[in-house]
């Protein structure tokens, strides 16, 4: 949380979403994306976009390195808890990273000083493993929002909904059923 509301406070600030390629991945991103433009709509946003079936950052990180504009912040929402190298490689070209992500970590993963991730596979205390990207997103800017004293969140539930069932996540947690009954409403 702290590491967002650093670059929302820089208005000259530029943000790179990498969007992986699934509906999974372009909800989260899509929520990701608006959730910045409405807190501070002075700030550049770019996103990537894989050029095939691309998962994290092995095959888009050579377009960001070379890229014309520098990121201050790469956000990579629905993917890259396992990318170490990726993100050193990304601390030595003077990014931060914020990973919002759901699929498993292995367990010999290191993890860079320049990388945040959220993961609810990585907490015992998070019950729910069957949430996706989306929906780690959307609990993500919920737990921004209480910060805010907002409720934009609620905004972009139906993008959750979305992500929740695109990805096929099971239906037997409260958590996912409360999204997608009050996303689809």
């Amino acid at each position: 949380m702290v590491l967002l509301h650093k670059h929302l406070a820089n208005d000259d600030g530029t943000i790179l979403i990498v969007v992986d390629s699934d509906v999974d991945g372009f909800t989260s991103a899509a929520m990701m994306y608006k959730y910045i433009d409405h807190r501070n709509p002075n700030i550049k946003i770019d996103y990537l976009l894989h050029k095939g079936k691309g998962h994290g950052l092995a095959d888009t990180i050579q377009d960001i390195l070379s890229s014309d504009t520098h990121y201050d912040l790469i956000i990579l929402p629905d993917s890259s808890s396992n990318d170490y190298e990726y993100h050193l490689m990304l601390k030595d070209y003077g990014a931060e990273c914020l990973i919002l992500d759901h699929h498993l970590v292995e367990p010999d993963t290191k993890f860079a000083d320049n990388a945040i991730i959220i993961n609810n596979q990585l907490s015992d205390g998070y019950t729910n493993k069957n949430l996706c990207g989306a929906g780690v997103v959307w609990q993500f800017i919920r737990y921004m929002d209480s910060f805010c004293q907002e409720d934009y969140a609620s905004t972009i539930i139906d993008l959750a909904a979305l992500g929740i069932v695109s990805d096929m996540m099971s239906m037997l947690s409260l958590e996912n059923r409360y999204i997608v009954k009050n996303g689809f409403e």
